[in-house]
């Protein structure tokens, strides 16, 4: 009786439930959630190393190199210099502007020689009587002409030209170099001299700055290349005396004025400046005599870009 109770409870609770059933879930394999991570792990990989190596391109085109026709007046020219008559022979070298005047005398002389060979061939004298006794006549223009230019010919006077021609031309040289030396601030040549004539002095003053000492500056003014100008600086660091008494000779922030070169060479990149004035903080002032400018490094002149 009981069991058949228990049953029929069960029956009646099935019907009076308030809820529905669950929706069945349908789950997924994990075999093929496996195989598909795998494909897209190694499709992602793929694309990776395909797009990271190096494509290779195709080779552009040799391109097709196409001249033009010589024009006609250029076709019409000699295809050499070489002809029947082969290459001319020239004759020796002839130094510089005296080439002229002694080609000159050279085809004078060979002209005079010319009529004088063939009279002699003939049998009958250069100048004087002919064969036949009857006497003939001279130029006498053309006898003083011949005469003054075998004089300046054995004169020796183009010999003597020619090297003193060649030494004013190295002593032209030399100079125009020792010139151009001395603007750019080289040394000159050494003197050969054992003993010099100068002698040790002593500084006229405590407060002296002697020569190799440097004032550090910066620039406050641009330069420009190509035109002239002022230049200023201003002292960065206090520059004390150079015999090392600390006395302080010129303080922080004093200014430098001068010029700056704008006749630049071929190939120069570097602008040189010259210091003509210091002035200190309290108006004081003194002229300096073309100081040269320097850079960091101690190289003459400064450089910078544009």
């Amino acid at each position: 009786m009981s069991q058949d109770a228990d049953q029929a409870e069960q029956a009646i609770a099935k019907t009076l439930r308030l809820r529905g059933a669950p929706v069945p879930v349908a789950r997924v394999s994990r075999r093929a959630l496996v195989v598909v991570g795998a494909v897209l792990i190694a499709g992602i990989a793929g694309a990776l190393g395909w797009s990271l190596m190096e494509r290779r391109k195709a080779a552009p085109p040799e391109p097709r190199l196409t001249t033009a026709p010589p024009p006609e007046t250029v076709t019409a020219l000699p295809r050499g210099y070489v002809g029947a008559a082969g290459t001319p022979v020239l004759g020796p070298p002839l130094p510089g502007d005296l080439g002229r005047p002694m080609l000159s005398a050279a085809r004078a002389r060979q002209a005079d020689a010319e009529p004088a060979a063939a009279a002699q061939a003939e049998g009958a004298p250069a100048v004087g009587g002919a064969a036949g006794g009857a006497p003939t006549m001279v130029d006498p223009m053309a006898e003083a002409r011949r005469e003054a230019r075998r004089a300046a010919i054995q004169s020796g006077l183009f010999v003597v030209a020619v090297g003193r021609g060649v030494s004013q031309a190295a002593q032209v040289a030399a100079i125009a170099q020792d010139a151009a030396g001395a603007e750019a601030g080289a040394p000159g040549a050494s003197d050969a001299r054992l003993t010099s004539a100068e002698r040790l002095q002593a500084p006229a003053s405590p407060y002296v700055l002697q020569v190799g000492a440097v004032i550090p500056a910066a620039l406050v003014t641009g330069l420009r290349s190509d035109v002239p100008g002022l230049a200023i600086a201003q002292v960065t660091q206090d520059v004390f005396d150079s015999l090392g008494g600390g006395y302080l000779l010129i303080p922080k922030g004093s200014r430098l004025t001068g010029a700056y070169d704008v006749e630049i060479k071929n190939g120069q990149s570097r602008l040189r400046v010259e210091w003509t004035r210091l002035t200190l903080p309290s108006g004081k002032s003194i002229v300096l005599d073309k100081l040269p400018g320097a850079d960091e490094q101690g190289m003459a002149g400064l450089q910078d870009g544009v």
